[in-house]
């Protein structure tokens, strides 16, 4: 029981650092929008700027991946540790939700992948209603997840 306890507690702070890395994605994307409000009437960039666009997209696009591996490890810990102490449609609801946040990273994803630099600024307001959206589904479904885990763990 020990052990299950110390693991509840592990998950519990590896929601802690999700929840860390979003609010640094979330800096990032806002400096985005902050540059596009800059930006706003000017259609040329120079090589300089659209290189720091780049970088800064580069930068996004490791730390989205970065969360969306993160949270793949800590998504099969979880429902492995969590399957055999909750009923099958409590699991089902946390797997749904773990597909749903996966899903919107890999949106998000494509966006940068796909839309060059000069683009992610002029979509910067997109890019970051995708993210709050993300961060809100994260908050709301790590606070039911360590509701859970701190009734099972009692």
């Amino acid at each position: 029981m020990l052990n299950t306890i110390t693991g509840f507690e592990k998950l519990m702070q590896e929601h802690e650092v999700i929840m860390a890395n979003t609010r640094q994605i979330t800096g990032a994307t806002d400096n985005l929008l902050a540059l596009s409000d800059l930006q706003d009437s000017t259609v040329n960039f120079t090589d300089y700027q659209v290189s720091y666009l780049s970088d800064k997209r580069v930068n996004l696009k490791r730390a989205i991946a970065s969360l969306r591996d993160g949270l793949m490890d800590h998504q099969s810990r979880e429902e492995e540790m969590i399957s055999p102490l909750v009923g099958i449609t409590i699991i089902r609801a946390i797997k749904l939700q773990h597909r749903e946040v996966l899903e919107l990273l890999a949106e998000i994803d494509w966006i940068l992948l796909n839309v060059s630099p000069v683009g992610i600024l002029f979509n910067s307001s997109f890019l970051k209603q995708k993210m709050d959206i993300m961060c809100q589904l994260l908050s709301s479904h790590c606070a039911r997840e360590n509701s859970v885990l701190e009734l099972l763990s009692r």
